[in-house]
């Protein structure tokens, strides 16, 4: 009984957390130093200068989130996975791979703005291809019967800029499908392909571990 208060207690802050985070959130940005290579992080991964990640003072661990430089008009989207920054008016800390996709490396510190990806674009939709998807698809079955979905967006730059934490993080063989839609289009980020199932679920258990997300699908 103590248990399931304590996760319903747990489950209550992330989601204050979250909800309580404005839609877009203006500030300055900064970008961690050399020395913490390899050091741990609040959340007990080692930080990676080469990794798409960042530090926030409140945000859950694994939230994906889009930082943008208003002036280069530059984005990124990072995974929140320390504590910090703590300076004063510091909204979040980036890892240097983050800082060089915004082209803040000069500055140091610079002004940004932050905004939740939205959970809905993260959801597992599942959308009737159409007749090039399904083209493009049966050319990927001819490699594998498997593929991992680690995100759908209604906004292509998300799905580009997801691709490329990915990309960082060791994960190959990353594509964007372009789904019709009733209204528009969705753009899928695939994994794979993989010609066993336990393939492509070793890639979903992996993602997991990261507080990513993905699930396998046939093709």
């Amino acid at each position: 009984m103590m248990k399931k208060f304590l996760l319903l207690c747990i489950n209550l802050l992330i989601f204050s957390s979250v909800t309580s985070f404005a839609q877009v959130k203006k500030g300055s940005a900064s970008f961690y130093a050399d020395k913490f290579q390899n050091r741990k992080t609040a959340s007990g991964e080692r930080y990676s200068k080469d990794s798409l990640t960042a530090a926030h003072k409140t945000l859950p661990f694994g939230t994906l989130v889009k930082v943008t430089n208003p002036t280069t008009k530059k984005s990124v989207i990072v995974r929140i996975n320390d504590r910090g920054p703590m300076p004063k008016g510091r909204i979040i800390d980036l890892s240097k791979a983050a800082a060089k996709e915004l082209d803040i490396m000069k500055q140091g510190v610079a002004q940004v703005q932050v905004e939740i990806i939205k959970p809905e674009e993260l959801a597992s939709i599942r959308i009737k291809e159409n007749a090039k998807q399904a083209s493009d698809l049966g050319a990927l079955a001819s490699n594998g019967n498997y593929a991992v979905q680690a995100g759908a967006f209604s906004e292509y730059a998300n799905a580009l800029q997801l691709k490329k934490l990915l990309t960082l993080n060791g994960y190959a063989n990353t594509r964007i499908d372009t789904l019709k839609k009733d209204q528009g289009f969705m753009y899928r980020l695939t994994l794979g392909p993989y010609p066993e199932k336990t393939k492509a679920e070793q890639t979903v258990t992996r993602l997991k571990e990261q507080s990513l997300y993905g699930f396998v699908f046939k093709i």
